[in-house]
């Protein structure tokens, strides 16, 4: 599948949490977590696609078995995972709600494709609603596990909610039931694997990146690693949409 001179992305498969990393021009990565790729790209929009693309796409294929014609629920909608996941999910023909805490954020939102922009606030619920009055299909939750509960509240049945991020830190449910999840509905969690993202769905998503028919939207780009801890200040003050990139 290698040669040299491939192209190839490396997932995290682990970076951060089982095995120690950090910011190197150099590393080696298992070669079950890294995929060959050909494409004309710039790096800083190569670099800022696969391991948000294996989250979202993920999380929609097994996490939510989004179908055509779904609704679904992005909470959590300007992170980098809920821009793509709006943005395959159009794709692949459903109605999408996504959601931010800023106003001044919306506009990013309907830019990567969503139907519906909305403001994460006390009235979400009933905003919702209005927009989906039988309930929605499926809700990507990327804000936080204490969202599961009213996210739950909101699908129709047989519908799916599905835990893969936690914008706010909370990993997990206090005394949870499981009577919690409305009778015939379904809630689910995904981790990801680099295996979930196959050779030919990057090189699709690549190639519609390249016509125009898929945005990405890249915060800021930095070069070299003396940028990089200017690169983190500026990731975890959340003041900006899509990916900041280091090039080396």
């Amino acid at each position: 599948m290698f040669k040299v001179g491939q192209q190839v992305a490396a997932l995290m498969g682990g970076l951060g949490r089982e095995i120690d990393g950090t910011y190197a021009e150099y590393t080696l990565a298992r070669e079950n977590g890294v995929i060959p790729f050909t494409s004309a790209l710039d790096w800083d929009v190569l670099g800022a696609l696969p391991e948000t693309l294996q989250t979202a796409y993920g999380s929609l294929r097994r996490g939510l078995h989004l179908h055509t014609g779904d609704v679904l629920l992005v909470h959590g909608g300007t992170s980098t995972v809920g821009l793509m996941a709006t943005a395959l999910a159009k794709q692949a023909g459903a109605t999408v709600i996504a959601t931010t805490r800023n106003r001044q954020k919306l506009a990013a939102i309907t830019k990567d494709g969503a139907d519906h922009a909305v403001l994460d606030d006390a009235q979400l619920a009933a905003t919702v609603r209005q927009l989906a009055p039988d309930g929605v299909d499926k809700v990507l939750e990327l804000v936080g596990a204490d969202k599961l509960i009213d996210d739950m509240q909101l699908l129709k049945e047989g519908g799916r909610a599905c835990l893969t991020g936690s914008l706010d830190g909370c990993w997990t449910l206090p005394n949870f039931s499981p009577f919690a999840i409305p009778t015939g509905t379904f809630l689910t969690s995904y981790g990801g694997a680099a295996s979930d993202l196959p050779v030919e769905v990057l090189a699709a998503v690549l190639s519609k990146v390249e016509a125009g028919q898929i945005p990405v939207q890249i915060a800021k780009v930095y070069h070299g690693l003396a940028e990089a801890g200017q690169a983190q200040a500026d990731l975890e003050s959340s003041q900006d949409v899509g990916k900041h990139v280091v090039v080396l």
